[in-house]
């Protein structure tokens, strides 16, 4: 019995210092891979990026950096914050993220636009949608937002269907192998490029409004891959044909229907006109999408949906120049 017991520790003895030798190879592996991405300098790939999208795009912007625990608190993540914060290109603000609660807190006052101020976010969080939410009510068509998290590109591609990335329509979201080294011997071998992804959405691709995930460029050391427009207009093809379904009710001389019209094949049907109805149709010629006009149902859901659908376009989208 005690041969078996003593058996029995040498074996977990002999496995648990297998694991430790293991993970202690496998950590040597993950911080070669992060000296690897890193420049001589000691300065991440991503202090030179953000400073060259910051002289680009954005020296017309008040910046506002806002991270959470995650970066915050981690040692390496920290230390390439301090190096961003340090070397940004521009004054700024910056302040932590209280994501403890269902919605997350900003530290007040940093957010909001003084007179005619333009706003840009750059936004560090363990999880992209808590940091979408921290911003999205801050946001217009001319507030430009950069997303950077440590999270794959499958979740970024998932992220960027919603609508809540929706709601944001001018949007960087970037993937970092260098934040993203895990203490895996997988993980290390994996991500042996130290390209910096930028991924963003396009809307209004199809007859329902969707938006799908897009890689715009890639930043390798010191430049881009490709020379393109970051912050590209959105909705060069108006909505894309979506059909929309307006209720309407009838208010004269705005709203008002016209009955008993022929349609030529044995039946008739009625006809919207009126001030409103006749504006709307000129958007949808210039927006190039379409309307249906029907009685207003009193179906709550549909009502919610109805004006989830009215925010995202009137927020995502704006009048062509003429």
């Amino acid at each position: 019995m005690k041969l078996e017991f003593l058996l029995a520790a040498v074996t977990a003895q002999l496995v648990v210092s297998m694991k430790i030798n293991k993970l202690l190879e496998s950590m040597t592996i993950a911080d070669q891979e992060t000296i690897e991405c890193t420049p001589p300098d000691g300065i991440p790939h991503l202090v030179p990026l953000l400073n060259t999208i910051a002289r680009r795009y954005l020296k017309d912007h008040v910046t506002v950096i806002l991270y959470d625990d995650y970066f915050h608190y981690h040692p390496r993540l920290k230390t390439m914050l301090d190096h961003i914060l340090l070397n940004y290109a521009y004054p700024l603000r910056h302040g932590r993220l209280n994501t403890t609660m269902a919605k997350p807190k900003v530290p007040p006052g940093i957010l909001e636009a003084r007179g005619n101020e333009q706003m840009a976010f750059i936004v560090f969080t363990k999880d992209t949608e808590v940091g979408a939410e921290s911003i999205r009510e801050y946001t217009g068509r001319n507030t430009m937002t950069l997303l950077i998290a440590p999270t794959s590109v499958y979740m970024v591609k998932q992220f960027l269907k919603t609508n809540l990335a929706a709601d944001i329509t001018n949007l960087l979201v970037l993937v970092d192998p260098m934040i993203r080294v895990k203490l895996t011997h997988e993980a290390a071998q994996v991500l042996k490029q130290c390209d910096i992804l930028l991924f963003s959405h396009e809307f209004g691709l199809d007859s329902l409004g969707s938006s799908e995930p897009v890689i715009i460029t890639a930043w390798r050391r010191t430049q881009f891959t490709q020379q393109v427009q970051l912050f590209p207009s959105k909705f060069k093809q108006g909505l894309g044909g979506i059909h929309l379904t307006v209720s309407a009710s009838e208010i004269a001389p705005f709203v008002f229907r016209k009955h008993g019209q022929d349609s030529g094949a044995g039946y008739s049907f009625t006809k919207w006109d009126g001030i409103e109805v006749r504006l709307l149709n000129l958007v949808c010629q210039m927006l190039n999408f379409s309307v249906e006009y029907k009685e207003p149902e009193m179906n709550m859901e549909s009502v919610h949906q109805l004006l989830d659908n009215f925010n995202l376009l009137t927020r995502s989208t704006w009048l062509p120049k003429q």
